[in-house]
């Protein structure tokens, strides 16, 4: 730490070696102390926001991204961020919004498909369980739209299509391509 050239960044790299090795607090505490002034900043927070989540501590998770967005940062990435936090904590309706903001941002930007799809994925996921099925089947086809044949995607969308009764053979077919696709997926 102290022959680093850049002190934060060497705190998010030791921030990610403590967290491989399973040592989360002390990834936490090398992340808190980035300072705000420093331009690896909103990485460090993203990054912390992340370890708060997996270490079921949703509502100072939150609390950072939203720091971040007070601050000044409204980009992809924190309104992403933000989403899964919420969806991991249940809190589906402000899932919905984050996911939201995040693709509202992305139009006006080049961000790439393998970044979109997850993002729509993930907000389908969220209007599925808000019982905002059409909604959900639209995020769900724009996710296979920008990944064709995602395994994770054609599962979900196959089965939700079979309790709900819709497109039985188109769902059947999603399933199956998705099996091909991750046989080795237990959950598929």
């Amino acid at each position: 730490n102290h022959i680093s050239d850049n002190e934060a960044r060497f705190n998010i790299r030791l921030a990610e070696a403590l967290a491989e090795a399973d040592l989360f607090s002390e990834a936490i505490n090398s992340l808190m102390s980035v300072s705000k002034s420093d331009l690896f900043y909103p990485e460090a927070k993203l990054m912390l926001a992340d370890l708060l989540k997996e270490s079921n501590q949703e509502k100072q998770a939150i609390k950072e991204l939203k720091n971040l967005l007070n601050a000044g940062v409204k980009n992809f990435e924190v309104y992403e961020a933000l989403g899964n936090v919420y969806r991991y904590a249940e809190r589906f309706k402000l899932a919905d919004l984050a996911y939201s903001d995040a693709l509202a941002i992305s139009e006006k930007s080049d961000l790439e498909n393998r970044k979109l799809w997850l993002t729509y994925f993930f907000r389908g996921i969220v209007r599925e369980q808000l019982r905002e099925y059409d909604q959900s089947m639209i995020d769900l086809r724009k996710a296979l739209e920008l990944i064709p044949e995602q395994p994770q995607v054609l599962n979900y969308l196959g089965y939700m299509l079979i309790e709900r009764g819709q497109n039985l053979e188109e769902a059947l077919d999603m399933i199956k391509l998705a099996v091909s696709k991750s046989p080795q997926s237990g959950y598929i």
